[in-house]
């Protein structure tokens, strides 16, 4: 486990390195147990949310992502609300999501095309995905 771990803060460090800009990090990594509050002030501002699980039971993270995205009020009233799922093929609730890029986690490829199609997808097409996601 420490391994992957380790790996994991490798990895983010390269990339906030490579992309992060005074004030902004791209990927935050947190390896502590976090609140529900602390959770959604995270998910509110979230352009992505990215649920890698290989197996779970209910997994709620895309429900409440959805949710804390269409009740922000740090995002302005006014703002579109809009939203992109990058979610593991396995993860029990990934068929009644039907809005969101579903990824085999065992091909490095399709986690990476997927990482790439969230990034760049239009945002009117971001609207409509996170409206359907929010009307279920």
């Amino acid at each position: 486990m420490q391994g992957v771990q380790d790996e994991a803060r490798a990895i983010s460090a390269r990339v906030n390195a490579c992309f992060g800009t005074p004030g902004y990090t791209p990927i935050v990594l947190i390896d502590a147990p976090v609140t529900p509050q602390e959770k959604a002030t995270y998910y509110a501002p979230a352009e992505c949310c990215v649920v890698s699980a290989v197996r779970d039971r209910l997994n709620r993270i895309p429900y409440i992502y959805t949710v804390c995205r269409q009740e922000s009020t740090t995002l302005g009233d006014d703002s579109p609300k809009q939203s992109v799922i990058v979610l593991s093929e396995f993860v029990s609730c990934s068929p009644s999501l039907s809005g969101v890029i579903r990824v085999n986690l065992w091909s490095v490829e399709s986690v990476a095309e997927a990482m790439n199609a969230a990034l760049r997808m239009p945002e009117a097409e971001q609207r409509l995905r996170h409206e359907k996601h929010y009307r279920f």
